[in-house]
């Protein structure tokens, strides 16, 4: 596909707006570069937030991220389109994946195809090193493509997710994490109303606006403290859906063409060390370049929620996405701790998803606490029985693909 062709929905970011309050990480996690370190901590060693000395050093980092961006849609974005005449076409599900993990796609895409009986052709994209692998665990899946990543490997282990989308013979896809499995044929989400109008849909995860720093791995970018709203010019409103609860990157629908710029930028931020002062990986750079970029996206209607088993979530095992409100996708279950089939999720009756009210729940971490959920009569277990029915074949699948993938390893 011709660069000219690329849809441009938004060439540049609004005007910088100050950020009243500023928190960041003191390192990011895979100390990606350029660096900028705190003068000193607060909250824990890799936080930083409120005198004023330590204000004015996170907010000269927000300026120096938003010049970085400035220049890159400017200057680099530019090299991307001139050099991208790749030609894409149809649509399809991409997959990105290490080794270890093959089985996990094998056995997703087992569900897909041999459960499903889903059309859509499929792309995994692996390390030029594990092409033979994959072809091996694929074998006998014909709508299965095993291909390499031919841009310089990632910098940081998100960026496979980007660089998949970007390099993919589809013009329209739905990306999947190895171990986020659809319940039902997807393919439908391409003919929607949402996805035709806006050519992306995103699913929330289970944290809406978060309050406590402390706890580093939930707290949230859609806080009331993130610098990251400044930085793309955005003023936070907590009345949008899509200002106030998280994405979810293991399941994402694009139409490529018409935001390659918007993927380009969320490739950059999630490499880019200052950026990920500011965002948890891949999930929030994908949110911030699609509002910053003015590109029109669809945020599915209700929050992601949690297994549950012998009255204990499990949120590492087994989380729920939904489509209006019916239960698409099923996400998590890596080898390190499956859940059985009868786990039973924890589902709003609405999309009201602070059943307690206000901005956030200070104490927790996140918007909102399982046990309160429940207490708030908004929310019930419900048994789930087409995971049950699907359960057992994809484990055995698992097993199946773990076997021929021992070879390799």
């Amino acid at each position: 596909m011709a660069a000219s062709s690329v849809t441009p929905p938004g060439l540049s970011l609004r005007p910088y707006v100050p950020p009243t309050t500023c928190i960041r990480k003191c390192q990011n996690k895979e100390k990606l570069p350029p660096v900028s370190t705190c003068k000193t901590t607060r909250f824990n060693s890799r936080w930083n937030a409120t005198s004023e000395m330590e204000y004015l050093s996170c907010l000269g980092t927000a300026k120096r991220l938003r010049a970085d961006v400035d220049a890159y849609l400017s200057k680099g974005m530019q090299k991307h389109l001139e050099k991208d005449t790749r030609k894409w076409a149809n649509r399809g599900v991409v997959f990105t994946t290490r080794i270890k993990q093959l089985d996990l796609v094998r056995a997703s895409a087992d569900v897909l195809y041999n459960r499903h009986n889903s059309k859509l052709p499929s792309e995994v994209f692996v390390a030029k090193q594990d092409v033979a692998a994959c072809r091996a665990v694929m074998a006998g899946m014909p709508l299965v493509t095993c291909r390499r990543i031919v841009a310089a490997p990632p910098r940081s282990r998100f960026s496979w997710k980007h660089l998949s989308i970007l390099e993919s013979s589809f013009a329209e896809i739905l990306f999947l994490d190895n171990d986020s499995v659809p319940l039902t044929d997807p393919e439908f989400l391409f003919d929607t109303r949402e996805f035709i109008t806006t050519g992306a849909v995103l699913w929330p995860d289970m944290l809406g606006p978060a309050c406590d720093p402390e706890v580093v791995s939930v707290w949230s970018s859609g806080s009331p403290s993130s610098a990251l709203y400044g930085v793309f010019g955005l003023r936070r409103d907590p009345a949008l859906w899509s200002h106030s609860q998280e994405v979810e990157a293991g399941q994402m629908l694009f139409n490529k063409r018409r935001h390659y710029r918007a993927i380009r930028l969320s490739h950059y931020l999630t490499e880019h060390g200052l950026a990920q002062q500011f965002a948890y990986g891949d999930k929030d750079t994908f949110r911030y370049s699609f509002l910053g970029l003015r590109s029109p996206f669809e945020l599915a209607d209700f929050p992601a929620f949690a297994g549950r088993q012998d009255g204990r979530h499990f949120h590492r095992c087994y989380i729920a996405h939904r489509w209006h409100g019916e239960v698409l996708f099923l996400h998590g279950g890596k080898k390190e701790g499956h859940c059985s089939g009868a786990t039973t999720f924890t589902l709003s009756e609405t999309r009201d998803f602070r059943p307690l009210g206000g901005d956030c729940v200070p104490g927790n971490g996140s918007a909102w606490d399982m046990e309160d959920l429940e207490a708030s009569g908004k929310y019930r277990h419900r048994p789930f029985p087409l995971w049950d029915r699907h359960h057992q074949f994809w484990q055995e699948s698992l097993l199946g693909a773990g076997a021929t993938l021992e070879k390799f390893l």
